[in-house]
């Protein structure tokens, strides 16, 4: 029988709370639940035959883990963080977790995508590229699977220059992932090809190239600055992008006629 770890937390909570109820605000108690968490994971509870809750899940085979984790999306249950942790650790269950994040079940998918990126699952990441591509991920999912690769990015870096057409307006989705990789004269070709090339929502692309940051593109940044009529919004990301890429806004004749 699978046991409701989020209960046993409820449990430990409300005594924590009342415990410290002359010691702590109800607002400083919640401050501290991710602190009173992790010291919950590492305490014995007798309900757990002894063991903390992170031994727990770290002496189940991956086979019940994963059947585990498959009940926690049933009816009302919720996934417990330290089951979640422990998949990371373990390799043999890629392969089932690679499975759930093309579930219909959107909260397992995107589950099983974020325990995959902190896994650097090299196999799920060029999965997701294929999921992007063929148009099977979800928004939310989109966003999931695309922030596992922006931690990943060097990772997927090869596969993704092989798979997109970056003319294709159903890559432009990939440009965050571009700006998280390490310096590549390939991907700065298309980061730049975008800044040259974008007409609208031009306050997204220069956060790009701060985000990559190479310091190739302020020449061009600063002659837009002083040559083109720039968007409030455009011009303070533009500002903030000239100087985390080590360049002086101070300095330039800002022809704004907004």
């Amino acid at each position: 029988m699978k046991i409701d770890i989020d209960a046993l937390f409820d449990n430990y909570l409300q005594d924590f709370i009342d415990k410290n109820a002359d010691k702590y605000t109800p607002e400083q108690i919640e401050r501290m639940i991710e602190t009173i968490y992790e010291d919950f994971g590492k305490k014995p509870n007798l309900s757990l035959a002894g063991l903390s809750p992170i031994q727990y899940f770290k002496q189940k085979k991956t086979k019940e883990l994963i059947n585990e984790f498959i009940e926690s999306f049933q009816g009302e249950n919720s996934v417990c963080e330290f089951l979640c942790r422990e998949l990371q650790e373990r390799k043999d269950a890629e392969d089932d977790l690679i499975s759930f994040s093309n579930s219909k079940n959107d909260e397992m998918a995107t589950c099983s995508v974020n325990i995959l990126g902190e896994m650097n699952s090299q196999k799920a990441l060029k999965s997701f590229i294929n999921s992007i591509l063929d148009k099977r991920a979800t928004d939310g999912l989109l966003e999931s699977m695309i922030d596992a690769m922006c931690k990943n990015a060097d990772a997927v870096k090869e596969d993704l220059l092989l798979s997109c057409d970056v003319n294709n307006p159903d890559c432009k989705v990939f440009l965050e992932v571009f700006a998280s990789m390490s310096r590549d004269e390939r991907v700065y070709q298309i980061l730049f090809d975008e800044y040259l090339n974008r007409k609208d929502n031009r306050a997204e692309i220069y956060g790009l190239l701060a985000k990559y940051g190479d310091d190739k593109i302020l020449g061009y940044l600063y002659g837009e600055v002083e040559n083109t009529a720039l968007t409030p919004i455009e011009l303070e990301e533009i500002k903030l992008a000239i100087e985390k890429l080590g360049g002086d806004f101070n300095g330039l004749i800002v022809k704004n006629s907004h």
